[in-house]
């Protein structure tokens, strides 16, 4: 009973929270016009130009060439000097939290209703960063499936989620405010990714060891083959994915042979591993973000500079490495350890370690609306698609920075930045 009244609370108190005066969203039942100049609408494709986008239901109607006239009674909005493209798509997030100072006092002081509020405020920034659809690899169940929901009720501002709830870590006590919880033996690590999924997770991200650079202060402690290939049959046979936190080596491999469907962070992956990663078909998300994020926190976890400098660097060389050998690569930025709203610095990196500006920006569209088995509603702007369309002034395709303070935002054709007199017309 306490569960449960606590679960309507967090539900209760969600849905009291209200959009701020100075955002309309636009009606999902509306029809708008919009006159686009430059079109990504499935990026590393033919790229369009001088084109109207028809919206209508919170979806994709047409998207017919030319700058059509509106009927009466429909909006237009004006972004002929803009570069238009799919909301993007970030595949690594943790919502509920952000690295900081108060961090730690937070995990041992906050309940789940603390973070619930926490997500949602972060959920609106990564939005109004351009980011209408997040993939959340960890976070409280209680309170990142209560936040999840009630975005998609319409109650709080957010992009759309699909969240793992809590990890599934090796021998991890339970803490209800953790991101982790954690099984012995193939038995138990049935038992609790059935329970995990039941609870709603969407995903299951297994923990193959902490945070390399950090392993002096988390032991490193490993699911045996027999423990990973359990969990990946039982999330198969409940049609659930198993993504697998591994950084060295030995434990993306160990992933890769029993199953996982793809590796978050991969820092120190090799010729040979990427070899075993292509047969497989697995794909790699590289959060590159936290190799600068350990390196301005170093001194806060006692780590020597030059550690945290020589994993940035093998970040940038793995995912080097990965891109030669033909791996699929889907951003992921790692924000809640990275800071939320600059979830596309990710895309400045991966163009560092070799990736074309549009190929980056394909790896947080087309590319990761598949990572995330949602690419028969997001990811490219088609018919019958999600209505989730940003815009630039600048073209993305020639400076990826240009995606790093998007001008306009609309998901499920609401419109949530950007609209003003000056491109939106009765």
């Amino acid at each position: 009973m306490k569960s449960s009244i606590k679960g309507f609370a967090l539900c209760t108190l969600l849905t009291t929270l209200i959009m701020p005066a100075n955002i309309h969203p636009q009606s999902s039942d509306e029809t708008t016009f919009i006159h686009a100049g430059h079109v990504l609408a499935d990026p590393g494709k033919v790229e369009l130009f001088q084109q109207t986008i028809v919206v209508t239901g919170g979806h994709i109607q047409e998207i017919i060439p030319g700058y059509l006239a509106p009927e009466d009674g429909t909006k237009l909005i004006d972004l002929t000097a803009s570069t238009v493209l799919p909301g993007l798509i970030d595949s690594h997030t943790h919502l509920l939290m952000e690295f900081g100072p108060s961090a730690y006092m937070k995990s041992l002081t906050q309940n789940s209703i603390d973070f619930a509020f926490d997500g949602a405020r972060n959920a609106e920034t990564t939005l109004m960063a351009g980011f209408t659809t997040v993939q959340d690899l960890g976070g409280a169940s209680e309170a990142i499936f209560a936040l999840r929901d009630a975005i998609n009720r319409g109650n709080v501002r957010g992009p759309r989620i699909l969240a793992a709830g809590n990890q599934i870590s090796a021998v991890l006590e339970f803490n209800a405010n953790s991101m982790a919880t954690g099984c012995s033996g193939a038995d138990e690590c049935r038992r609790l990714t059935r329970q995990t999924i039941i609870d709603g997770a969407d995903v299951i991200k297994i923990v193959m060891s902490g945070g390399e650079p950090l392993s002096h202060l988390m032991p490193p402690i490993v699911f045996f083959e027999d423990e990973v290939s359990a969990i990946v049959d039982t999330a198969k046979s409940m049609d659930r994915k198993v993504t697998c936190h591994a950084m060295s080596r030995i434990n993306i491999q160990t992933c890769v042979r029993n199953g996982v469907h793809s590796i978050e962070h991969a820092a120190f992956l090799d010729e040979e591993t990427v070899k075993l990663v292509k047969k497989h078909s697995v794909t790699i998300v590289p959060t590159m973000v936290i190799g600068p994020t350990l390196e301005d926190a170093a001194p806060m976890f006692g780590l020597n500079p030059s550690i945290a400098e020589d994993f940035s660097e093998s970040i940038v060389l793995a995912v080097s490495i990965a891109h030669k050998g033909g791996v699929n690569i889907v951003m992921g930025s790692d924000s809640g350890p990275a800071k939320h709203g600059l979830n596309a610095q990710e895309l400045k990196l991966l163009t560092l370690a070799g990736m074309t500006p549009i190929e980056a920006i394909a790896s947080a569209t087309v590319r990761a609306a598949d990572h995330v088995g949602l690419s028969d509603q997001v990811g490219t702007l088609e018919p019958g698609k999600a209505a989730d369309i940003i815009a630039v002034d600048g073209e993305p395709t020639d400076n990826i920075e240009e995606l790093f303070d998007g001008d306009f935002v609309m998901k499920g054709g609401k419109v949530y930045k950007g609209l003003s007199t000056s491109n939106l017309i009765e």
